[in-house]
């Protein structure tokens, strides 16, 4: 059957239980005010129970290490600390109680939000105390302590990003002493460590911040339907319809959230625990083998954002379509020297339908539709194979992958195109994907207007089509050849000018810069850029600048500067970590290049040689 989703973003909500936007008492309320009074109320739980859930846990912990430093440390020292971690504990009990016994509207909401600041600061500085009490000259002991902060650290990220100077405050009182005392030892071994602590707070800094707007635009997305609803409301039977469209969206976001959090927390404790492995630190293979787990870990992270981003260009309408002729075959042709390794190492036959045809369609964006379902086919599929080719239906041409997988439940048919739905992985295996696969190909098929349809037996393996325009190409016509951009040198002594407003993406990027051989300038604002540039009479052949910059400016300004001053042909790179949807039709109207955070660096390698070509 034909795709025929609701068409809502993954963003989008309506009240729920308890929820203070459904309250009538305070109908005139600003917005932010709500949005506000809404991150304390989840900040605080979301809902009254007997403790806050991060009590136990944190108590928990906090034995566990005194258990641990039994004997490496005083017991005097063990004993007090525990004893100022359980007086906390038992102070945030009475501030949870009091929050849900006054139950707080808006109006009094950053009170009790500058609080839950102050309780998370109490917290994070009472473990970076631990960091630094009970520091130790065995290494073992080291690299145990370190576990501990480092998973502390990922614990706040869903409990405290919802108000993000709690988060802020939290994880720098948690690692900056511990971090600062490892780079102090002076030996190798401890410095190394100490930047590995370092980079690992900048990113979690950076992770937090990002689910934080999540947070804060499903909320505000929340009181525009809510505000729609309203309205609405005036017409019995259109309201009706309206609300159960915004229900649907609720029950939606919901499930996108318990599924994003989820993802996001299984690399991150991969990348908590990595001081495990430090235990013999001055092994050169052991720091090697750390990298890797910390790449595996952060590319896992890159994979789910990249996707999420694709879904929200998508939800935005910043996605532009180019359609043009071309031969189908040579985009099977690609699909299948990509797949078959990947098919071959899961011992499964991999087929393509060799074909003269040719389609109208953005090659891009349909070489994307197809990608996900054959990856999704293999995923899924244990024996047998894969084929995939195209035939003719009428005045259409039918782009098929068929698998002998385990096949989808007709209920299920329509949910799995959904984000984060797979019917066959409950546990959410990441090596199953994440889920978001088939969402993208759903959202580019209304796009496009490919439809979309899918046939399944359990048991059996299922289906996938889409069909597509015809085209005609001129006889004897070629496709244009893709430019070569040669091997990964030729950066030696390339000045380029780097703005961005902090100062660990900075220090990342400038290290980066100088192992392919170029000369970075780093500047944290255009003004300081300017400065430095006359200072020293630099003149930049690349630049590279983040989109949101500090006092309002934009990275799009900085870069209209820049040409302005040294000619329009300066290459120029703009990098934005936003998903909001007006940013990022901003960000693509700006006309310059653009990468979206996080860049891989074999990403930004290729681009910047392509805009050097």
């Amino acid at each position: 059957m034909a795709l025929a989703a609701p068409q809502y973003s993954w963003f989008e909500s309506i009240e729920s239980p308890g929820s203070l936007a459904t309250t009538e008492a305070e109908p005139e309320v600003d917005r932010a005010l709500l949005v506000q009074a809404e991150q304390v109320r989840l900040a605080y739980g979301a809902q009254a129970s007997l403790l806050p859930a991060t009590v136990i846990p944190n108590l928990c912990a906090a034995l566990m290490l005194v258990m641990i430093m039994l004997g490496q440390s005083s017991l005097a020292a063990l004993t007090g600390w525990f004893a100022v971690q359980f007086a906390y504990q038992v102070v945030r009990v009475l501030v949870y109680r009091a929050y849900w016994r006054t139950r707080p509207g808006p109006l009094e909401a950053h009170k009790w939000a500058r609080l839950y600041v102050l309780q998370a600061f109490t917290n994070g500085s009472i473990w970076g105390a631990a960091g630094l009490l009970f520091f130790n000259a065995d290494p073992i002991y080291q690299a145990l302590l370190t576990i501990m902060l480092c998973g502390v650290v990922a614990g706040t990220i869903p409990a405290n990003s919802v108000i993000l100077p709690s988060f802020v405050v939290a994880v720098v009182a948690i690692l900056t002493g511990f971090t600062l005392r490892m780079l102090s030892a002076g030996d190798e071994a401890h410095i190394l460590l100490g930047l590995m602590l370092t980079f690992y707070l900048t990113v979690t800094l950076i992770w937090g911040r990002d689910m934080h707007r999540v947070i804060i635009e499903s909320f505000n997305r929340r009181f525009e339907n809510l505000e729609l609803i309203d309205r609405l409301s005036r017409q019995t039977e259109i309201a009706e319809i309206a609300k159960m469209k915004a229900e649907a969206a609720d029950h939606a976001k919901s499930k996108f959230l318990a599924a994003a959090s989820h993802d996001l927390r299984q690399p991150m404790h991969a990348l908590s625990i990595f001081s495990e492995i430090l235990r013999e630190e001055l092994d050169p293979a052991k720091m090697r083998e750390v990298a890797g787990y910390m790449d595996a870990s952060v590319k896992a992270l890159g994979d789910l954002f990249d996707a999420l981003l694709d879904i929200s260009r998508l939800d935005a309408g910043v996605v532009q379509v180019q359609e043009a002729d071309f031969p189908i075959d040579d985009l099977l042709v690609r699909l299948y020297a990509d797949f078959r390794l990947v098919a071959a190492r899961k011992r499964l036959r991999l087929r393509y339908v060799p074909s003269r045809a040719a389609v109208r369609a953005d090659p891009i964006l349909l070489e994307q539709m197809l990608r996900n379902l054959l990856a999704n086919a293999v995923r899924y599929t244990e024996r047998g194979g894969i084929t995939f080719g195209c035939r003719r239906h009428g005045e259409r041409l039918r782009l098929e992958v068929w698998d002998s997988g385990v096949g989808i439940p007709v209920e299920h048919l329509e949910s799995i195109f959904h984000e984060f739905v797979q019917v066959n992985n409950p546990e959410r295996d990441r090596e199953k994907g994440l889920g978001l696969g088939l969402a993208i190909v759903r959202r580019l098929s209304m796009l496009l207007d490919y439809p979309v349809t899918v046939r399944s037996r359990v048991g059996r393996g299922s289906v996938f089509t889409i069909d597509l325009p015809i085209g005609h190409l001129t006889h004897g016509a070629l496709p244009a050849a893709s430019p070569d951009v040669g091997g990964l040198g030729g950066f030696e002594g390339l000045r380029v000018l780097v703005i961005d407003d902090e100062a660990g993406v900075l220090a990342a990027t400038a290290r980066l810069l100088t192992s392919w051989g170029c000369a970075p300038l780093l500047a944290e604002s255009l003004g300081q850029a300017t400065e430095e540039m006359n200072r020293l009479g630099w003149e930049p052949q690349f630049v590279l600048c983040d989109y949101r910059l500090r006092e309002g400016a934009t990275g799009k300004d900085a870069l209209d500067w820049l040409r302005d001053l040294y000619g329009a042909r300066l290459p120029c790179l703009l990098i934005t970590g936003d998903i909001e949807a007006e940013r990022l039709r901003a960000v693509r109207e700006s006309g310059y290049t653009i990468m979206h955070k996080p860049v891989q660096p074999a990403k930004l390698r290729a681009v910047m040689r392509g805009m050097l070509v």
